[in-house]
């Protein structure tokens, strides 16, 4: 099992690592300003969103923010790089 989770943190870092290779500033000048509202907007509706389901559910508004905060973050990477 640790062999696995090695090798599989290597595969992340090398796929990190072929994406920071594909990057280049005139590319990511064309498309910032539509990448940085799309992940801002992209952040604060799965905040809305999780919040009202965890209240509809019966929890805190305040966990089902947190909640949406910390899955949206982790899925903006892949969306930015689905723009460029």
């Amino acid at each position: 099992m640790v062999q696995v989770e090695t090798v599989a943190q290597f595969g992340v870092v090398f796929l990190l690592f072929a994406l920071g290779l594909e990057f280049s500033m005139t590319k990511l000048r064309a498309v910032g300003h539509v990448s940085a509202l799309g992940g801002m907007l992209q952040i604060i509706v799965f905040m809305f969103l999780c919040g009202i389901t965890v209240t509809i559910c019966g929890g805190k508004l305040s966990e089902g923010v947190f909640v949406g905060s910390s899955l949206s973050m982790s899925s903006t990477d892949s969306g930015g790089c689905v723009l460029l």
